[in-house]
């Protein structure tokens, strides 16, 4: 059987390129109607790293040499990235819980920019679930795709240690975990996360 190959051509413009910023919006069900207030988490260092993974069970039988279907038993979707902006609003959206009549985590002051807040936390027995966005940033002049992913429902799963030495900056790398949100499915939505490129 003969093979038809697609066009060959190399567009430019269809090369995603830079750096991405992260946002974080409140979890709202069914995330995928939803047009959240953005927070920006500012400066990124090492840029940003989307996983997706997937794991199948092969199925065998005895009249066949090789595996004949496979089966889909578990997908996982990570982001991970270092952030370098530890100001105290970021760190309060970052490792903050959420749920509880009055929260174990107080941000005093509070806004992005401020240079004299406080932060006090402990005990932090519940879960803070975000709409996660990346927004990827084309160097200036370019006419490259600008690219949107966005995560319905997402947490953060784990966090580096704060080091404090010199000469380098204070940062802190975090790896959010993306969920399945099950109002998405029930609206007969994609569960997990979109991809959107202008």
């Amino acid at each position: 059987m003969a093979l038809s190959f697609p066009s060959t051509d190399v567009d430019g413009r269809l090369i995603v390129t830079g750096p991405a910023r992260v946002y974080l919006g409140a979890y709202t069900a069914n995330g995928v109607d939803s047009v959240p207030t953005l927070t920006f988490l500012g400066s990124t260092d090492g840029g940003c790293e989307l996983h997706y993974a997937t794991s199948k069970h092969p199925i065998a039988v005895d009249q066949y040499l090789n595996d004949i279907e496979a089966v889909p038993i578990k997908e996982e979707v990570t982001v991970k990235t270092r952030i370098l902006e530890l100001n105290l609003a970021n760190l309060y959206n970052i490792l903050q819980s959420t749920g509880e009549a009055v929260s174990t985590m107080q941000l005093t002051g509070g806004l992005y920019a401020s240079t004299s807040s406080s932060l006090t936390f402990g005990e932090q027995k519940k879960i803070q679930y975000w709409q996660l966005i990346l927004k990827t940033v084309a160097p200036p002049g370019a006419t490259n795709l600008t690219r949107i992913y966005q995560f319905w429902k997402a947490y953060v799963s784990a966090t580096s240690a704060i080091k404090l030495e010199k000469p380098k900056e204070s940062g802190l790398e975090i790896t959010w975990k993306a969920l399945t949100d099950v109002s998405a499915i029930a609206a007969t939505k994609a569960p997990i996360f979109q991809i959107k490129d202008s």
